[in-house]
């Protein structure tokens, strides 16, 4: 439904994910050292075509890909820059098969999230239409997708990413029309997962084993890329 998103566009805000993340701090998740950030639901396989760009695609249905594993660890280093929880959501076995993305991808994905402090789960159908429950349901305070489709299913705000400057992620901002005229959407977000810190120990390991990285460029690379996002969460704690 690209069309949809034309039609969207003159209401849409763009902006740092990280200025939504702060202005917008309604969602809440608390981790066990008392962290509170806004929580997102995140569509995996829009994500992955979000951040790859067309040089990868050859790539995607061939055996593992170093480079596109790379990619996939740089782009979650972004989105732990923004002080926000995002809970991914993939598609489940009774999706489309066009829709689906190599069971490598998926893996590694999946391994990356948890170093991130990030979690997921698998939807019963297409995971739009989860994420757009999880917004009715007041479990996240925004979708994060490409596929409009999103609004067709109900949810309340989505946030579509448009495209990544080093640690930054800029996005496109859209309210639902019927969400913004209902006084049920000033409630506070109460998500049903919890929240880690990223694991700067477990990221390195990621870094050793699975890039072939030695030891002074892991400690480069945690240095200059890690330290904003765990600063901006500490910042969250004293709000």
């Amino acid at each position: 439904m690209a069309d949809l998103w034309k039609l969207l566009s003159p209401v849409a805000e763009r902006e740092t994910l990280t200025k939504f993340a702060l202005e917008e701090f309604k969602g809440h998740v608390h981790d066990k050292d008392g962290l509170s950030m806004m929580a997102i639901g995140v569509d995996a396989r829009s994500w992955f075509y979000a951040v790859c760009t067309r040089q990868y695609l050859p790539f995607v249905q061939s055996s593992e890909n170093p480079e596109l594993r790379r990619t996939l660890m740089y782009a979650l280093v972004a989105l732990a820059n923004a002080p926000l929880h995002a809970h991914f959501v993939f598609d489940g076995v009774n999706r489309p098969s066009i829709l689906t993305v190599p069971p490598w991808i998926v893996g590694c994905l999946q391994e990356l999230l948890p170093i991130f402090g990030f979690t997921w789960s698998m939807a019963n159908h297409e995971a739009e239409q989860e994420l757009a429950s999880l917004s009715k349901a007041n479990k996240i305070w925004a979708a994060l997708t490409e596929d409009s489709s999103t609004f067709t299913f109900g949810a309340k705000r989505v946030i579509r990413p448009v495209f990544m400057i080093g640690s930054e992620i800029r996005v496109d901002v859209y309210l639902n029309p019927a969400a913004a005229a209902s006084s049920d959407d000033d409630g506070p977000c109460v998500p049903g997962f919890i929240s880690t810190q990223p694991s700067l120990t477990h990221l390195a390991s990621f870094c050793k084993s699975r890039l072939g990285w030695g030891p002074e460029k892991i400690h480069g690379y945690l240095r200059c890329k890690m330290w904003r996002a765990i600063f901006l969460r500490a910042y969250c704690q004293v709000r």
